[in-house]
């Protein structure tokens, strides 16, 4: 097994330490060309490094030609040069050279492999598997799985102090198919009004079934209740707890006026997306919506997307009473998208108290990733010139920029060639773009890991000095 002191380093990430310590061995002879490398998860383990940092270190040894893949086999050193043949076979990568080159994806949305339960999720997989194998073959309701959407209740009332039955709530493959059954319970001849900027699927989806759709620019305490009134609007998308993409958290005298709005005209509902609430870093979360809903139009959705995996397409809504019912007589005859085998394992790692610890196990390890990434901006000459914006509330905040010579998008294609991907602020509007979210970047750190902050840093400051 390979063994190397490797230290960490301001200038110098892991990954970067380790891929020059097993260069040095393979164009010294040490390691042989054609000689198999340990598996990534075995060498992490005998450094007491992360897998992640030894991914990077052999991707980026195959790249430079040090190290070649082989199908189900591993890794092989080669010794670059015409002397240096390799003796297992290079195979054709799936995954593009730019996507590895890719130092930093602030523009991502996804979360690190690392961070998930693996262990637990495999424990109550298998035993779902031996244990409960009819249920996990049998016929899913429309709405999901009974064991799950009573978790979810519960989950509700204990984190957000949301009060929901079980049969009030559906389970979606992703926040995107729940939209679509939302559109479906309200009708497509409805005007559905969304945040300018916002979320971008929810008004295609909507467009994609016929719907008009408004957007109505939001100031820092959120969508403006009398520019709701003026639109004509009879449904709203929003994002109180965290909007996507400024940050802003909407305050509780605007959470009610949005409330009057609902309650003012028959037939208005408003959709709450909270789809990262639960990472609200510092403090306790504001009540969501629903949770101060008299008059019974508020429709509720969150996903696990951002709380266990972005791959793991479980989403969420709680209807309101009449919808719930609409959902049971028109759109019964669908079939919950997200697999029994999922379900079931989630309903029981929620029962069993693992997501709340795993929750816990979270908002510590990005707190402690987004203070190494505030500390590094601050410490910038160029960067450290900007001001940062609602960084306390989720995974992503905004970094504001002093005016500078060339565009934003200059300076995005500029960092893109560092291999770091940014998107401007203003690329979400719809509408005009004010000025005040020009020089403004969204940064989204959750899928970066932190040992290419620097880097990424330092690439940031050179693409926007």
């Amino acid at each position: 097994m390979l063994t190397y002191s490797i230290e960490k380093s301001r200038s110098v990430p892991l990954y970067e330490g380790l891929a020059e310590a097993i260069r040095q061995d393979i164009a010294s002879g040490k390691i042989a060309s054609g000689e198999r490398l340990p598996s990534k998860r075995a060498l992490a383990k005998n450094l007491g490094l992360s897998v992640m940092t030894v991914e990077r270190a052999y991707e980026e040894l195959e790249d430079e030609g040090f190290v070649v893949p082989s199908p189900r086999r591993g890794f092989f050193a080669a010794c670059p040069g015409p002397r240096g043949v390799p003796k297992a076979p290079r195979a054709t990568s799936p995954v593009r050279k730019s996507e590895r080159q890719l130092l930093a994806d602030f523009a991502g949305s996804g979360t690190e492999p690392e961070a998930f339960p693996f262990d637990a999720w495999s424990r109550i997989m298998r035993r779902e598997l031996r244990e409960n194998r009819a249920a996990l073959l049998g016929k899913q309701p429309a709405g999901g799985a009974l064991p799950l959407r009573i978790e979810i209740a519960r989950l509700l009332a204990d984190f957000h102090g949301i009060e929901a039955s079980p049969d009030r709530i559906v389970i979606g493959a992703g926040t995107e198919f729940l939209y679509g059954i939302a559109l479906q319970l309200l009708g497509s001849g409805r005007r559905y009004a969304l945040e300018d900027p916002g979320y971008g699927p929810a008004a295609a989806v909507w467009r994609n079934f016929g719907a008009r759709v408004s957007f109505i620019p939001i100031d820092r305490k959120g969508m403006p209740p009398d520019l709701l009134r003026a639109s004509g609007a009879d449904t709203v998308h929003v994002t109180p707890s965290h909007h996507f993409p400024s940050g802003a958290v909407m305050p509780i005298s605007r959470r009610y006026e949005l409330l009057g709005w609902a309650s003012d005209a028959p037939g208005r509902f408003v959709i709450e997306d909270d789809y990262d609430s639960e990472m609200r870093l510092f403090g306790r979360p504001l009540p969501a919506l629903v949770s101060l809903d008299r008059a019974d139009r508020v429709l509720y959705m969150n996903t696990f997307s951002k709380t266990l995996a972005s791959s793991i397409r479980i989403s969420w809504m709680v209807l309101p009473d009449e919808l719930a019912e609409r959902f049971s007589e028109k759109l019964a005859f669908y079939r919950c998208p997200v697999p029994a085998f999922e379900q079931y394992t989630l309903a029981e790692f929620l029962r069993l108290g693992y997501f709340e610890r795993h929750l816990h196990r979270m908002r510590e390890h990005y707190r402690r990733k987004q203070a190494s990434l505030l500390e590094l901006i601050r410490k910038d000459p160029v960067l450290g010139k900007g001001e940062i914006l609602n960084s306390g509330e989720g995974l992503h905040f905004v970094l504001r920029l002093p005016p500078r010579k060339g565009t934003e998008e200059d300076a995005v294609k500029r960092a893109a060639a560092s291999g770091v991907r940014v998107r401007p602020l203003s690329s979400f509007y719809e509408g005009t773009v004010p000025n005040e979210a020009r020089n403004c970047f969204v940064l989204s750190y959750s899928p970066v890991p932190a040992e290419s902050f620097g880097p990424a840093v330092r690439a940031l400051s050179a693409a926007f000095g």
